[in-house]
């Protein structure tokens, strides 16, 4: 983009200022009136503004703008300059000069969808403590200067995809598109807005489909993006360098959570997060995604926090085994894979390098497809505190390595680890063996229908204290009938 800049100079003491005529040729024409939007857009500048200050104001802004549109159609007559100081003006002569100077066309870009005529559309303005001045081209040939949230509210006449763009502004103030169900495409980066916190910034925005590379790489600041695209479920695909230029932020909770129609993950999302700790939900509920990459989370060393990260990722067949081999801060698994129907295998080394977790309660639940445990699982898990329904609903499942827990001497919780398994056809005799500190075996083999064998007797075990329905509907166990009726 070319800039051009209008030099005007004084031909005569005597000549009177024709306001509106920007061009000097002696009368005011639509030529005119490009003249001031090129101006507005910065792609042109003015050595003297008084012809282009058509409200008196000692500005050239979009009120003058609309102004000049205005008297064209002869909407008004004149001009408010022209009331507030009659005096005669002398009048320019102009002469054009190009400078070649680049400069952008927008700010800040994004598109919308409305779907009736006249339909408001409210600019995505979020709490701001201070006074802010940006203009705003509506895609419509409209230009506005929005001052306030009242300002900030403009009528499409017509349905359809408008492209809307900041073009300029004295203080922006963070532009927050919650629960925006028009727009349908960012296209630039967010300017500098100051914005430490992107929480919700497009919670469900339902027809997002698309958003550029590097949104957020003028905010260098950010620290925390949970729940920033939760529930948006247009959402097809992720940038992979959406997030590099954010080397501060910390939590990624919740950020993509129930984007039902993204299919894939790109490796290098998180690449250059490595402060990262929360990443708990982050796809939960993502039930297209059909691929993890296994160096998604390579560098994020710092991670604590993977709870329900994949939860309900029904689409999902299988986890890469090296996930998490370089998170070895992790202290909770809890529902990480929760509700992933389609997964047919668990990788035996998944967690071997995660020697801090203590929680892994319904991590594997409703993975209805699910047909194996690996032996050496839980193996390295030393610290392991909860495998509370760890595989509840896990009803393809026909055994449990006998080793599966041994390691795990400082486990307390098995409340529903097992529960609706109606396909398991034993309980190994040893299983529980080394996990003498447990308190709570409530509904641990509730409705396994189909155990058979001998029970452990964890009845005799005088320190739990929670442990109803454990062995609830199993009644085809050979002892069945010795187990105590407050633990069935």
């Amino acid at each position: 983009m070319i800039a051009t800049t209008v030099f005007i100079s004084m031909m005569s003491a005597d000549a009177a200022t024709l306001y509106g005529d920007l061009n000097g040729d002696g009368s005011v024409s639509s030529t005119d009136l490009t003249m001031m939007k090129r101006v507005l857009l910065k792609q042109l500048t003015i050595d003297d503004t008084v012809a282009a200050d058509l409200n008196g104001d000692g500005k050239v802004n979009s009120t003058d703008y609309m102004l000049l549109k205005r008297y064209l159609p002869k909407q008004i007559s004149r001009f408010p300059v022209e009331d507030i100081d009659p005096t005669i003006e002398p009048t320019p002569t102009v002469e054009v000069t190009p400078t070649p100077t680049g400069t952008n066309e927008e700010v800040f870009a994004f598109k919308i969808k409305t779907t009736m005529d006249n339909q408001m559309y409210i600019f995505p303005i979020g709490y701001s403590s201070e006074d802010f001045n940006f203009v705003v081209d509506w895609g419509d040939g409209t230009l506005s200067e929005v001052t306030d949230f009242l300002t900030g509210r403009h009528i499409c006449e017509k349905a359809g995809i408008y492209t809307i763009k900041v073009l300029s502004f004295d203080y922006i103030p963070p532009l927050c598109f919650t629960y925006d169900r028009n727009v349908i495409e960012v296209l630039t980066p967010f300017p500098d807005m100051g914005v430490t916190d992107f929480s919700s910034w497009f919670g469900g925005c339902s027809n997002l489909t698309k958003v550029p590379e590097g949104l957020f790489s003028n905010n260098v600041n950010a620290t925390d993006f949970y729940w920033c695209f939760n529930n948006c479920v247009s959402l097809t695909e992720i940038p992979e360098d959406l997030f590099a230029s954010n080397i501060n932020a910390i939590s990624f909770r919740g950020c993509f959570a129930e984007c039902s129609s993204l299919t894939e993950i790109p490796e290098g999302l998180f690449m250059n997060n490595i402060d990262a700790t929360d990443f708990a939900g982050c796809f939960a509920g993502c039930n297209s995604l059909i691929e993890i990459p296994e160096g998604l989370f390579a560098n994020n060393i710092n991670a604590t926090d993977l709870g329900d990260c994949f939860g309900g990722c029904s689409s999902l067949t299988e986890i890469p085994e090296g996930l998490f081999v370089y998170n070895t801060n992790v202290n909770n698994f809890a529902d990480s894979f929760r509700g992933c129907s389609g997964l047919i295998e668990i990788p035996k080394g998944l967690f071997a390098n995660n020697i801090n977790a203590t929680g892994f309660g319904g991590c594997f639940s409703g993975c209805s497809s699910l047909t194996e445990i690996p032996e050496g699982l839980f193996t390295h898990n030393i610290n392991a505190t909860s495998f509370a329904s760890c595989f509840n609903g896990c009803s393809s499942l026909t055994e449990i390595p006998e080793i599966l827990f041994a390691n795990n001497v400082n486990v307390t919780n098995f409340r529903e680890c097992f529960k609706d398994c109606t396909n398991l056809m034993e309980i190994p005799e040893g299983l529980f063996d080394n996990n003498v500190e447990v308190t709570n075996f409530y509904g641990c083999f509730y409705k396994c229908k189909n155990l058979m064998g001998l029970a452990p007797a964890l009845w005799l075990r005088t320190n739990v204290i929670d442990f109803g329905s454990c062995f609830s509907g199993c009644t085809n166990l050979s002892n069945y009938k010795d187990i105590p009726s407050n633990w069935k």
